[in-house]
């Protein structure tokens, strides 16, 4: 009776496969979140409310 991948005693491909995909999963994961995290930055740096000064009114001229 051949079971499948996830029920018994894995076999060493098996395994190495899936942690593979764990890796992958991973690697994808934390480019997820490094771009979520510059997306963030640059909304926050977009929102920041101007305050009206001195270097204001320099940059402007």
């Amino acid at each position: 009776m051949i079971l499948p991948p996830g029920i018994g005693k894995p076999s060493t491909p098996d395994l190495r496969v899936r942690l593979i995909g764990l890796f992958a999963f991973r690697r994808q994961l934390a480019s997820a979140e490094a771009e979520l995290r510059r997306d963030l930055a640059r909304l926050a740096v977009r929102a920041r409310p101007v305050p009206v000064g001195k270097a204001n009114q320099r940059r402007i001229t």
